[in-house]
């Protein structure tokens, strides 16, 4: 599957000062299964450790991310060296800073 990736610079004011679009080829067998020690999916662990019982409720999630096959299959759940909580809150800040409103931003988590 040949997939597209886009990076964008930001300026200490939050204006865009450059970007690139890279294509990258996906390899389908890591997106419906990982190996033993792999994560899959970062910001679905990220949502369900730093979302809250409320957003995950709204979102129809468990908030234990152990409930949800996709994310057992490596048999990691969370890793020492990422603190998803405090990842998931640099997510909706980069959200607020794109100028990303509420709706939008339920949209991308559904």
């Amino acid at each position: 599957m040949l997939l597209q990736y886009m990076e964008v610079v930001f300026d200490f004011k939050g204006e865009p000062q450059a970007g690139r679009i890279q294509s990258y080829l996906l390899e389908k067998s890591r997106v419906v299964y990982q190996l033993a020690g792999e994560r899959n999916f970062h910001i679905f662990y990220m949502l369900l450790l730093g979302g809250g019982q409320e957003l995950c409720t709204e979102l129809e999630l468990v908030p234990n991310k152990l409930d949800y096959r996709i994310l057992r299959q490596g048999g990691v759940g969370e890793v020492d060296e990422l603190d998803d909580k405090a990842e998931f809150q640099s997510v909706l800040h980069a959200f607020e800073q794109c100028g990303i409103d509420t709706s939008e931003r339920k949209g991308l988590l559904e």
